[in-house]
């Protein structure tokens, strides 16, 4: 998984866009596809924030399970 936060250029009108508050969510359409559900979590500490993100993959039959 990457974090991208330098958006300058970057054509993003094949992500899926979601927003959490102030934080707007850009999803890969591979991530999109596979993923059953992503679950983001942020943490506010004195000194830096915290991003937490946990995919639940969706089992098919290209997967191999």
């Amino acid at each position: 998984m990457s974090v991208d936060t330098y958006l300058k250029g970057k054509i993003t009108s094949r992500y899926r866009h979601e927003t959490q508050g102030q934080v707007k969510i850009l999803l890969s359409p591979s991530l999109a596809t596979w993923a059953q559900a992503v679950h983001i979590t942020t943490k506010n500490w004195i000194v830096r924030r915290r991003l937490k993100v946990l995919v639940e993959h969706r089992h098919t039959g290209a997967c191999g399970h």
